[in-house]
């Protein structure tokens, strides 16, 4: 026995898990070099061998009935029916990835574990079936899931994430649909090759592809792994509150406040810290945006006047996107329970664009040139309340 016996040696699979014909010849071919599949040895991406003297064993992917992961109740192991029955034809269960179980064996008289191709073919069925699961399980999480959340919003999606954020993301999404739809097409040709009475091919050349497929394999890892890490600051920022500030730290504001509309000198915050804050943030696609939350009094004509303000405030790149971001505005509130429109018969506005409705608190969005403001405003107090087509006058006038 050398003295490198018996080491242990990790190394990557040169092929995708769903490369039945590639992984079953890898794997032979690791044996005659002298390394030989540890028992349970695929785990993280790693596959882990033995040394050993070089020797032909064969190896098998077995498609498994059922899903397996760690957390089920019988993990990743067959049953043992099946591994004895398996055991008796002198196949002996070494390890699983993915979705299939592997058995080796080193006598060349051995029969093989499936003699009928059409048997294989059906077997791999279930497997194609879960996989096809998976493919819609990612499109409808990764595309589907985010748009119901902002309600077929994709400019305010963006716009919250980040461009650059949102546009890495849709790249991670369309990588991981692809390589999904390419283990459906790989498992497809296997299986129409079986049905038609071919038997696998156990020489498969894996080298062709392999280092397309690590390449691949660690650029994804990469690029999965340093988007988290993006997102993870992001959200760090937004806990810690980086970009809030008070309201006078951030001021003169690009559109009407409480202060402008009460007489001068009269004007009191009120409420808490978190009525009387100002988030600024910048994008490609929106250079300013500005998230405005106050709440004050005063005197309005001699007469007490209070209430709050909200208003999201965004200047895009360009007309187009301003009037697209406000048509998604109407859109979403149009969504929640407490929406109704409201109708502001012959009043006019100087602005491009514009909408009003109720959810909760009167709103109004409007969008002039590249500039787009949702603004909700309440009134307290027991002064004379202005009406909405007075103030909506007023902050179009002045935007």
């Amino acid at each position: 026995m050398s003295a490198k016996e018996g080491k242990q040696v990790w190394k990557i699979p040169p092929c995708p898990v769903y490369d039945v014909e590639g992984m079953e010849s890898w794997l032979s071919d690791m044996a005659r070099q002298g390394l030989l599949l540890c028992k349970d040895g695929f785990f993280a991406g790693f596959a882990t061998f033995e040394r050993k003297e070089p020797c032909e064993m064969r190896y098998r992917l077995e498609p498994a009935q059922r899903r397996l992961n760690f957390w089920s109740d019988k993990g990743v192991e067959p049953d043992e029916e099946a591994e004895e029955l398996n055991a008796s034809y002198g196949w002996e269960y070494i390890a699983s990835r993915g979705q299939f179980y592997i058995y080796q064996t080193r006598e060349p008289g051995t029969r093989e574990l499936n003699t009928d191709p059409a048997v294989l073919a059906l077997a791999l069925d279930s497997v194609r079936k879960r996989e096809r699961g998976s493919f819609f399980s990612l499109l409808f999480w990764l595309i589907v899931y985010p748009l119901i959340f902002f309600y077929g919003g994709v400019v305010q999606l963006m716009l919250a994430l980040g461009t650059w954020r949102f546009a890495w993301g849709a790249v991670i999404a369309i990588w991981a649909l692809w390589s999904s739809a390419a283990a459906l097409a790989s498992m497809r040709r296997l299986r129409k090759k079986l049905a038609a009475g071919q038997q696998p091919d156990h020489r498969k050349n894996w080298k062709r592809r392999a280092v397309w497929h690590k390449a691949e394999m660690f650029s994804f890892l990469v690029v999965l792994m340093a988007w988290i890490v993006c997102l993870v600051e992001a959200w760090k920022a937004d806990v810690m509150e980086v970009n809030v500030h008070s309201l006078e730290e951030a001021g003169p504001y690009p559109f009407v406040t409480l202060s402008d509309l009460v007489d001068e000198g009269s004007y009191q915050v009120s409420g808490m810290d978190f009525f009387n804050q100002v988030e600024t943030r910048s994008d490609w696609l929106a250079p300013v945006m500005i998230d405005y939350r106050e709440s004050g009094s005063g005197l309005r004509n001699g007469e007490d006047f209070s209430g709050g303000l909200t208003v999201v405030y965004v200047e895009t790149v360009t007309p187009w996107l301003a009037k697209e971001l406000g048509r998604e505005y109407l859109a979403s509130a149009k969504w929640e329970r407490n929406y109704s429109p409201i109708d502001l018969e012959g009043l006019e506005l100087d602005v491009d664009w514009w909408a009003a409705y109720n959810d909760i608190f009167p709103t109004l969005i409007l969008q002039k040139e590249n500039k787009i403001a949702k603004i909700s405003f309440y009134q307290t107090g027991e002064g004379d309340y202005m009406s909405m087509e007075e103030w909506a006058t007023i902050f179009a006038n002045n935007f």
